[in-house]
C-alpha cells in the first residue's frame, strides 16, 4: 500500500496538484465470502509523500481485518493548484516545509537517473512490488508517472 500511494503522490506532484481526500478499494480473493472495501477520508490538502502514505495506511488499517486480496487500489480526489497551501494552528511550518524540499529533490533525482535510483528500504522487502511494477507496462503499473 504505501509504494502504491507513494506512486500516486509523485504523479499528483507531476501535475502541481494537492488532494483534499485520500481513497483506497481492496478487493478480496474469490476464496474470500468478504465484500470489497471502500473507504476514504477527509484531510487537509497536501502532496507529501509521508502525510499521504500515513493517511492511506490508517485508512487500510483501520478497515482491513483480515483475508486474501485479489487488489488494491489507490486514488487521491478533490484536487487543489499546488499553489494553495492552509495551515492549521497544530501545523509545524518548517517540518511541512522540509518534507516538500524532500519530495522535491527525490522527484529530481528520480526523473533525472529513473524511478528506482532512490527507493525506501522497504523495497527490499520479500513482498515488494516496485521493482516488478516497474517494468509492467502502460496502465498496469497505475500509469508510468512517477515509474519513469
Amino acid at each position: 500500500m504505501s509504494e502504491m500511494a507513494e506512486q500516486v503522490a509523485i504523479r499528483l506532484r507531476r501535475v502541481k496538484k494537492k488532494a483534499k481526500s485520500v481513497h483506497i478499494h481492496i478487493s478480496y480473493s474469490r476464496i474470500e465470502s468478504k465484500k470489497s472495501i471502500n473507504a476514504s477520508k477527509k484531510i487537509n490538502p497536501t502532496q507529501s509523500t509521508k502525510q499521504l502514505t500515513d493517511h492511506v495506511l490508517s485508512l487500510f488499517r483501520s478497515k482491513y481485518d483480515g483475508g486474501a486480496v485479489r487488489s488494491i487500489a489507490v486514488r487521491y480526489d478533490n484536487l487543489i493548484d499546488d499553489n494553495l497551501t492552509i495551515y492549521t494552528l497544530f501545523d509545524d511550518i518548517e517540518t511541512i516545509e522540509k518534507q516538500r524540499k524532500i519530495d522535491k529533490t527525490l522527484d529530481t533525482i528520480r526523473d533525472k537517473y529513473g524511478f528506482l535510483s532512490v527507493q525506501n528500504g522497504s523495497m527490499l522487502m520479500e513482498g515488494s512490488r516496485v521493482k516488478e511494477r516497474s517494468k509492467l507496462v502502460g496502465g498496469h503499473a497505475g500509469g508510468m508517472d512517477g515509474i519513469i
